[in-house]
């Protein structure tokens, strides 16, 4: 018997409706008698958030949905749990769906992991970081139960099986099919896929400055740059000379669009290259050949060189400058400053400072 949390065992349901949207109709039943779906919201807007409810003493989460145009959605839902769990698998509700008509569906995580009851097929699956599972389907019927040792994030996307044939025809369709080994409909299975592709579907929900048909571009622009990624690593072409070459560079630019965002301590490289599905030696020989030097070294000249700017423009102190560089002590930072330009930090506001006063 799954925990109960109030006096039902789950919420009453809310029926959704929307048009071009994979999901006809969506009945979603929380464990907890708090969660629904505001179905008015997501059907105006065709974006909606609202908070997850867990079990007392679980903690906490909330999911975000955003409908796109020709039949494409995408969400997503971080639970938080509280600190001391001893890694306990939480039910969380039941989520039921028809579909508008044949539809892959992927399910993403980015951190914890889940077992997902996919009653459709008749089976569970185990869903961390690191895989997908991917869904043949006309209709949806999954309950997940959510592991609570560390927070799960996971990202979900729904596109019918006609905006897929329309985005990248009805041979490439064939191909990714065969390849997730989920030709046969109703079909489900757990894929494992490379931390670079899966990002480009994190991504998709990853914009905070966005809204309305700005924020849809971005889900739309992301959504297919995964999908082009997916038919090149799973279809039949993938394992060529050429194909392995391009999934390099690929790799690679989204490794570099990583960094230029990164503040703070750079991860190790056996982390960058289990998230980007590689060993650590290909990955920095990758990023060599594109960048001409290895990764530690382009990021520290990058980071310095970006530090200068800011010594001359900004008043930031250097010891704050030092820690957002990823250095633990700010006598690191001057001493590596000093080797790349040959002079302290202190130096080059020195310098503009005599520079404005000759000026005046």
């Amino acid at each position: 018997m799954p925990a109960r949390c109030g006096r039902h065992a789950f919420a009453e349901a809310l029926t959704i409706r929307v048009m071009k949207h994979p999901l006809i109709n969506c009945r979603v039943e929380w464990l907890c008698e708090e969660g629904s779906y505001p179905a008015q919201y997501l059907h105006e807007s065709g974006y909606m958030r609202d908070r997850i409810p867990l079990p007392e003493g679980e903690g906490g989460g909330w999911i975000e949905v955003l409908v796109l145009d020709r039949g494409i959605c995408v969400s997503r839902a971080e639970h938080a749990f509280d600190a001391g769990q001893q890694g306990d698998l939480v039910p969380v509700g039941r989520v039921e769906a028809d579909l508008s008509g044949p539809t892959l569906i992927v399910q993403s995580m980015r951190s914890g992991q889940a077992v997902i009851k996919e009653n459709v097929v008749g089976r569970e699956f185990v869903l961390g970081a690191g895989n997908s599972i991917f869904h043949n389907v006309e209709r949806l019927d999954f309950e997940p139960r959510l592991e609570n040792s560390e927070d799960v994030h996971v990202y979900v996307m729904k596109i019918l099986h006609q905006t897929l044939h329309e985005f990248i025809g009805e041979q490439y369709v064939c191909a990714l099919l065969e390849g997730l080994a989920v030709t046969n409909r109703p079909g489900a299975t757990v894929v494992r896929v490379p931390q670079n592709i899966s990002s480009m579907l994190h991504r998709s929900l990853m914009v905070s400055n966005a809204e309305g048909t700005l924020r849809r571009l971005h889900a739309e622009a992301r959504v297919l740059d995964y999908l082009c990624a997916l038919v090149e690593h799973f279809s039949n072409g993938s394992n060529n000379k050429a194909s392995s070459v391009k999934n390099r560079k690929m790799i690679v630019n989204e490794l570099y669009d990583e960094l230029m965002q990164l503040e703070g301590k750079l991860p190790k490289l056996s982390e960058l290259a289990n998230r980007y599905g590689t060993s650590a030696k290909t990955l920095n020989e990758a990023f060599k050949e594109v960048y001409g030097e290895p990764i530690a070294t382009f990021l520290t000249n990058h980071r310095l060189s970006e530090a200068h700017v800011v010594l001359e423009r900004d008043r930031v102190p250097i010891k704050v400058l030092a820690m957002r560089l990823g250095y633990s002590h700010v006598n690191h930072f001057i001493t590596a400053f000093r080797k790349k330009f040959g002079y302290p930090p202190g130096y080059v506001r020195k310098h503009i400072a005599h520079i404005q006063t000759l000026n005046k």
